[in-house]
């Protein structure tokens, strides 16, 4: 995990810690670019430790919540691939929370992922 420029986890199993105080012991520890965590119906969090600061990204899910087989996954391939795009974080999250969201609007885990004219009509439309 030190080797990581970004970590990359869920909040299932806190037992009731705080997300923020776990993650910034993760960032103590093993000094990591970003720390990202999955927070299910509340979005996602994102730690940046060049700023010390925390950033929350709300969940979305335009098409209501079927099932969230593979949501995770979603979420962090989309964070990766517009991170690369535009180097925003932030935005990268954002959108992440988007595509996930839109994920878990179909039956299986590997359905429901937009293709690259869906993705961009809903970045449109939610703004993003």
């Amino acid at each position: 995990m030190a080797a990581a420029d970004i970590l990359f986890l869920s909040d299932e199993g806190l037992d009731g810690r705080s997300a923020e105080s776990f993650i910034r012991s993760l960032a103590q520890r093993y000094h990591n670019r970003f720390i990202i965590m999955g927070c299910g119906s509340r979005g996602a969090l994102l730690y940046q430790s060049t700023h010390d600061e925390f950033f929350h990204a709300p969940a979305i899910a335009p098409r209501g919540v079927i099932n969230t087989i593979g949501a995770g996954d979603a979420l962090f391939s989309a964070f990766i691939h517009e991170w690369l795009q535009h180097g925003d974080p932030r935005l990268a999250l954002r959108r992440a929370c988007l595509f996930a969201g839109w994920k878990i609007g179909a039956v299986g885990a590997a359905d429901g992922l937009p293709d690259v004219k869906e993705w961009q009509q809903l970045l449109m439309q939610y703004g993003l």
